[in-house]
């Protein structure tokens, strides 16, 4: 028989099944305010420092008081990370009762599942088994200071391997809401990193899936942290020396040090000033951005040639306006400092009508009306002859057609660009498509969802599309005689998918054009939360973008993320009718990124260290047990 006294038993076990769990309902309060808090280090409140924390009042329902055990355990676990996952996500993505609050509730129960897996197998496979306190009061001095700096040792093993096993699992479940079902990742914990920029940098790497671990790291620990203080604290009076706590913050200083770096490695360069150079930077485009400033029901009861006569005269505006600021600033300093836009960017679908190919031979058809209203007379002949040559983009809609059956036989939605005229016409078509947005997921076996779709929106869907295939860029002529640039197209929200949009990336001067249409939203913060989730695009692949918006956010990104320029109001508001202009950065010799080259190898890492953290645990306890 063990003559080991029951304290001493206990702590050999190293298992602490003291203490009784926490209420049920006082667990859903801390989980509910957990979930709202972390929302709030997101656009609209734009809280980021409540990401260091939002996570903390669901780990004290997880690992407080007794273990959850068995499928059971799981089970209640998962519980209490699916209220934190709805809340967090209920409050994060509101904006999606402007669409549709039909499909609201079910797609946030949905999105819950993925915090809500992490819980389940944070409170019960990867739960830290936290040794008792060490009863050492009855000791002499120094063998109670050992007694507890052993303890203290060992419980800072324990804390290592459970959080470095559950931040690696939040990455993994956070990958898993991007990929599944076309997936949907925005808002992930590492957006919340970009204030600042500094921490952000690091998406060059590991891509910003991967940034979360820092979040969820720095939550974990202080949690334990916290415990381990305050433990020692209310037992013998004395505050222990938290010496992975001060190793958290060096780690953490030199990520911020080293993204400030990077930041400023990639910051856009004035090149009308002499000694301002950046390592990154050997020219620059000149771009100019269109926003209408229509909802998605104003845009679709439009008619063609009012849409194309307001695109038009945006456009001539806009011109103006740079040509103005040209002859300005030449006069006042004796040197041009600005240069007329090179390329022109229209929204997606600015296009009114579809243009067709032939469906048996793939050849662009003649299509009178594009043709007459956009390269008549007064369309865009009349202002390149104004305002200087520039390159046309636009989103557009293409259909096969079948001249036997007069019915289109595909559909896609897609950036055109038009570098001289309509027949010349090139394209790169949509890959990642929105479910009941650009298609109706079992249309044909379910047509009652297209009905409940329109009840719901208020207007009808139109024709499904079919996904682009090719990932080369789309190249066309530059600012300077003979120069070209690359294309990396992203239509609609692909420019919140990192893992398409690496797949265009080649060496030498390349940008990345989003033409988007978030009318669909109306006036919600979801056009400003699109905007901060694509800007991580220009940190993984190091090129600047420019996004045409039909309303919400037109904006222009230097390639470490920041705002080169952006299209708001007097008031501050992005809903204004009008014309961006940007000079975009351009690096002849920029070449891949790790994330470009690699895509999301730090994702497979982290579910590797996951289950190294998940088995060295049932390791060591049970070894633990048989010494018990």
């Amino acid at each position: 028989m063990s003559t080991v006294p029951e304290s001493r038993g206990a702590e050999s076990c190293g298992v602490q099944e003291e203490g009784r769990r926490m209420a049920w309902w006082l667990g859903l309060l801390l989980c509910a305010a957990g979930g709202m808090l972390t929302a709030l280090a997101f656009v609209p409140f734009d809280l980021s420092m409540c990401v260091w924390v939002g996570l903390m009042p669901l780990v004290s329902v997880l690992w407080m008081g007794r273990r959850r055990s068995g499928f059971k355990g799981f089970l209640g676990a998962f519980g209490y990370g699916w209220v934190y996952g709805l809340f967090y996500f209920g409050t994060s993505f509101w904006w999606i009762n402007e669409v549709s609050t039909l499909g609201y509730v079910p797609f946030m129960m949905y999105l819950a599942v993925y915090p809500a897996l992490w819980a389940g197998l944070a409170g019960t496979w990867l739960r830290p088994r936290f040794e008792p306190f060490p009863e050492a009061r009855d000791l002499p001095l120094e063998q109670r200071k050992a007694r507890w700096s052993a303890w203290n040792v060992r419980d800072m093993a324990v804390t290592l391997r459970a959080v470095l096993g559950c931040s690696a699992l939040w990455v993994v479940t956070e990958w898993l809401r991007g990929w599944v079902m076309t997936g949907f990742g925005w808002n992930g914990l590492g957006v919340a990193l970009y204030s600042g920029l500094s921490m952000a940098q690091w998406a060059e790497f590991v891509g910003v899936t991967v940034l979360s671990f820092i979040p969820v790291m720095v939550n974990l620990w202080l949690w334990c942290v916290c415990r381990r203080v305050g433990g020692m604290m209310l037992k013998v009076g004395k505050r222990p020396i938290p010496w992975d706590f001060y190793a958290l913050c060096v780690v953490l200083m030199m990520l911020f040090l080293g993204g400030m770096f990077f930041s400023l490695q990639y910051a856009p360069a004035d090149f009308s000033k002499k000694g301002d150079a950046s390592p990154h930077q050997t020219g620059e485009l000149p771009v100019m951005a269109v926003q209408r400033n229509q909802t998605q029901r104003e845009k679709s009861f439009t008619p063609p040639k009012v849409l194309y006569d307001d695109l038009l005269q945006a456009t001539r505006e806009g011109m103006e306006s740079v040509y103005r600021g040209m002859l300005k600033a030449t006069e006042k300093e004796g040197q041009v400092r600005v240069q007329m836009p090179a390329w022109v960017i229209w929204p997606e679908s600015s296009l009114a009508r579809s243009v067709l190919f032939d469906a048996e031979t793939g050849n662009l058809l003649p299509d009178v009306f594009n043709q007459a209203l956009l390269f008549g007379k007064g369309g865009v002949p009349a202002l390149r002859e104004d305002f200087g040559d520039f390159v046309l983009l636009t989103g557009g809609d293409l259909a096969y057609f079948d001249w036997q059956t007069r019915l289109p036989q595909k559909s896609y939605n897609a950036l055109v660009a038009f570098e001289e005229d309509f027949d010349g016409m090139k394209d790169r078509r949509k890959q990642h498509l929105v479910p009941f947005g650009e298609y109706i997921p079992c249309r044909d076996i379910f047509p009652w969802l297209e009905d409940a779709f329109t009840h719901s929106a208020g207007f009808r869907m139109g024709s499904t599309f079919e996904k682009g295939d090719t990932v080369e860029p789309l190249p066309l002529r530059g600012a300077l005689p003979g120069s070209k640039v690359g294309v990396i197209p992203a239509i609609c929200y692909e420019d919140t998918v990192g893992r398409l949009l690496r797949r265009f990336v080649r060496p030498g001067n390349q940008v990345i054009v989003n033409v988007t249409n978030d009318g669909w939203f109306n006036q919600s913060f979801a056009n400003e939360q699109h905007a901060r989730n694509a800007a991580f695009r220009c940190i993984e692949l190091r090129r600047p973008m420019v996004r045409a918006s039909n309303t919400g956010m037109t904006v222009a990104y230097a390639p470490n993320g920041a705002v080169l320029d952006e299209l708001r109001g007097e008031d501050g508001s992005p809903f204004v009718k009008g014309s961006l202009y940007a000079r975009l950065p351009l690096d002849e010799n920029a070449g891949y990124t790790l994330y470009a080259l690699a895509g999301d190898w730090a994702v497979a890492a982290c579910a590797v260290l996951v289950l190294l953290c998940g088995f060295l645990r049932l390791d060591v306890s049970g070894g633990s047990r048989r010494r018990g």
